[in-house]
């Protein structure tokens, strides 16, 4: 509501979009004895000087429809006639909708042009930029741009790129090919605003980038990135820090489209994979790989254990709480479980099956005094099996996730199909908190964490967390601001679950152990039921030790199932934000009693366990 009333008072205050008063507040744009003009352009460098001319509003005053149909529209319209390009100069009047606007020159602290804090926080506006580069060859020129929010480019007068999308400014989110003439080159960017943030920043790539981002779209499956970029002249047979090829990459990713592009382009199909790691000396192998991957994929902290013989037998730890500090991550840094929270509702679900109190095939609002949505039949077919092996008919999250007052629909029949869901645990969840009459941290803890000796693990933020808990960091490895931090101060079973890979693992020896007979413990059919396939999932498989043998992977009761070689391997994956986010991974062999657990502090923690399990886990 503060939101809107905010967004209503600036409408007010502006004339045109904005009042001669609220001109007046805008801070200045820096003034140089710098120009907006390059003399070539430095591979890797953030173009930070530009001429600028806004903020133009998007909207007349008594416009009072302003959703994304109508913002995108304005953005595909052209307030800055083309024959204007040619004349700009620093100081010169442009007349817009009747309103003069000048070009001001721009001399940027930082690699993001913060058009929001040059113009006061002002929202649904345009600005242009301009910078010219003189070069005395022709020169084909990768730029990565990011912007926030929609973005136009134009080359010597001709529109070369353009992207509406609502984002924040993340660096080269956009690849754009530039094809230079030798002498000037006018560079003009549009960038659009929607609310809140307002920027943009673009360099031009240097080799190491260029493959960088080559190598993510083979991971990625992404053959239109891939296919720029090859044209580029992309060196297709080059290794990584790791040994990796590309080819090897979209094998390890099971990326098969990507790999019958970079097959089509000429990439050698005999490159063998790295050596493997020796099992009796896993640990040894991960203190040579992981700080290679750490740099690789810029994730400041992570922390593994390994289990063998149904205990945990090692662990290890790498870098540092937050990126920037001297804090290093150890055997008490809390993470988050991410996803991996939802083997713990699964255990206490199956619990509360052998003492009568939950069936496994009955509708869970049956157990609810009235009905968990409204003016939502398909919800009252719904049963713990169908969550627990994500056929609940529930999408992941409601928009906006769990926080929000959004509707949750169900989207297709449940029991009928496979869909990943931690809606369908909230629900579960609530069930169970009242069945036992007891919130679900409380619960957890009584009946589980506290009896397994996990001290430190617990479904909701304490406070005693603050000093010791890994931050979020983004694809770039930059910590999240503190005053932006996601903090679950509710239990939420499908992803809050704070906790040390230790504890995580202490866990996971619980599963595995071949005594039953603790009152925490599940019976062995229980445990059985747990690794059962229900549910067929559209998952691809892992590749490990450069071994692969099917191509289906199931869900049991909270657990995915994967066939290998030596047998079933149960696992499960995490992933808390976006932007900013944690990255974690845990596997394990009932037969063999042998785990991993895998904790990181960034979202290329992803890539970086993925690599690890393709050459140190067994086969």
């Amino acid at each position: 509501m503060k939101r809107q009333i905010l967004i209503y008072l600036l409408t007010l205050l502006m004339i045109n979009g904005i009042s001669a008063q609220q001109k007046e507040t805008i801070l200045p744009i820096k003034t140089s004895a710098q120009t907006a003009k390059y003399t070539g352009l430095e591979s890797g460098t953030f173009m930070q000087r530009w001429l600028v001319l806004g903020p133009i509003p998007a909207f007349q005053e008594e416009s009072p429809i302003r959703d994304i149909d109508s913002q995108k529209f304005i953005f595909e319209q052209e307030l800055l006639p083309v024959e204007e390009y040619e004349g700009i100069e620093e100081g010169k009047s442009v007349n817009i909708s009747g309103k003069t606007y000048l070009w001001k020159f721009l001399d940027s602290d930082d690699k993001i042009v913060d058009l929001d804090k040059q113009y006061n926080g002002v929202d649904f506006a345009i600005a242009y930029a301009c910078a010219d580069i003189t070069l005395t060859n022709p020169e084909k020129v990768l730029l990565g741009i990011g912007s926030d929010d929609g973005v136009k480019i134009w080359l010597n007068g001709e529109l070369v790129h353009q992207k509406w999308a609502a984002r924040p400014v993340n660096q080269d989110d956009d690849l754009v090919t530039l094809n230079m003439k030798k002498g000037n080159n006018r560079l003009i960017i549009k960038v659009q605003d929607m609310q809140q943030g307002w920027g943009f920043c673009c360099r031009p790539l240097s080799e190491k980038q260029i493959s960088d981002y080559f190598l993510a779209a083979v991971r990625n499956g992404d053959l239109e990135r891939m296919k720029m970029l090859i044209e580029t002249g992309i060196n297709l047979f080059k290794k990584n820090e790791i040994g990796f090829t590309p080819l090897h990459l979209a094998r390890i990713y099971q990326q098969s489209d990507a790999a019958k592009c970079l097959i089509k382009y000429g990439a050698d199909t005999t490159v063998k994979m790295p050596a493997p790691a020796d099992p009796d000396h896993i640990p040894e192998y991960l203190d040579q790989l992981v700080p290679k991957l750490m740099a690789i994929y810029n994730v400041p902290g992570v922390s593994i254990v390994g289990i063998e013989n149904r205990e945990i037998a090692w662990d290890r730890q790498y870098g540092v709480l937050r990126a920037g500090t001297e804090k290093k991550v150890d055997r008490n840094t809390i993470f988050e479980a991410c996803s991996m929270t939802k083997p713990v509702l699964a255990y206490l679900a199956l619990k509360l099956v052998e003492q009568g109190k939950l069936d496994l095939d009955r509708p869970l609002v049956q157990y609810l005094d009235k009905p968990y949505l409204e003016n939502q039949p398909l919800h009252k077919k719904i049963t713990a099996r169908m969550v627990l092996s994500h056929t609940s008919g529930f999408p992941n999250w409601r928009p906006g996730e769990w926080l929000s007052s959004n509707p949750l629909i169900v989207e297709f029949e449940p029991g009928t199909k496979f869909g990943y869901s931690g809606e369908g645990y909230l629900y579960l969840q609530r069930v169970i908190e009242y069945i036992t009459g007891t919130p679900y941290c409380e619960y957890a803890d009584k009946e589980l964490l506290k009896p397994l000796g996990l001290t430190l693990s617990s479904h909701e933020w304490q406070d005693r967390y603050r000093d010791i808990a890994a931050v979020h960091h983004n694809a770039q490895g930059q910590p999240q601001p503190d005053n932006n931090r996601f903090i679950n101060y509710d239990a939420v079973a499908a992803a809050s679950l704070y906790c040390t890979p230790t504890e995580y693992a202490k866990f996971i020896v619980e599963i595995l152990k071949t005594d039953r007979s603790a009152t925490y413990s599940l019976s062995s059919h229980s445990i059985d039921l747990m690794f059962t396939r229900t549910t067929k999932t559209d998952y691809k498989p892992t590749l490990r030790s450069d071994s692969i043998i099917n191509d289906t992977l199931w869900y049991g009761l909270g657990w995915m199932i994967e066939k290998t070689a030596s047998g079933d391997r149960y696992f499960h994956g995490g992933s808390n934000g976006s932007f900013f986010g944690q990255r974690c991974y845990t596997e394990f062999d009932c037969h063999k009693g042998s785990g991993i657990v895998i904790m990181t502090n960034a979202v290329g923690g992803y890539p970086l366990f993925r690599e690890i399990l393709a050459l140190a886990a067994y086969p």
